[in-house]
């Protein structure tokens, strides 16, 4: 019995791992379109000099949920971290040089606890000191 509830603890265990890299490549494609998405509409307005200011606050929404089911699904998963910090970063930008400073603490609170699981890598320290620049502002 112990080895039957070790195994199926095993192979719960794979498969929320499995699910959780799913739902990280599944959100890096969908953040990924939705960075184009902002380049694209930033170039809709050359004349106005407003380059798309403040779009990214109405991106990144599904991006941020997805990676949360992917940090739900595997705790260790440090990349989902780092791709939702970034995303919430992202959508953080209010435009003309504004950031929304509660949405930007949530994406540093977020990579300082994936440091719980493993020390942060070097994108991941980069937006680290990006936040802290910009909280600093």
């Amino acid at each position: 019995m112990a080895m039957f509830l070790m195994c199926s603890t095993l192979c719960y265990s794979q498969q929320s791992n499995t699910l959780s890299r799913e739902l990280t490549d599944s959100a890096r494609k969908i953040f990924e379109i939705e960075n184009r998405v902002s380049v694209l509409f930033a170039k809709s307005f050359p004349e106005s000099g407003e380059a798309g200011e403040g779009v990214h606050s109405e991106l990144y929404f599904d991006p941020i949920k997805i990676l949360g089911w992917a940090i739900e699904q595997d705790s260790t998963n440090t990349e989902a971290y780092y791709l939702k910090a970034l995303a919430i970063s992202k959508k953080a930008y209010e435009g003309e040089g504004t950031w929304n400073s509660g949405l930007i603490r949530e994406a540093r609170a977020l990579l300082q606890r994936s440091t719980k699981v493993k020390p942060l890598n070097k994108e991941s320290m980069a937006l680290l000191d990006e936040i802290a620049r910009i909280l600093d502002e």
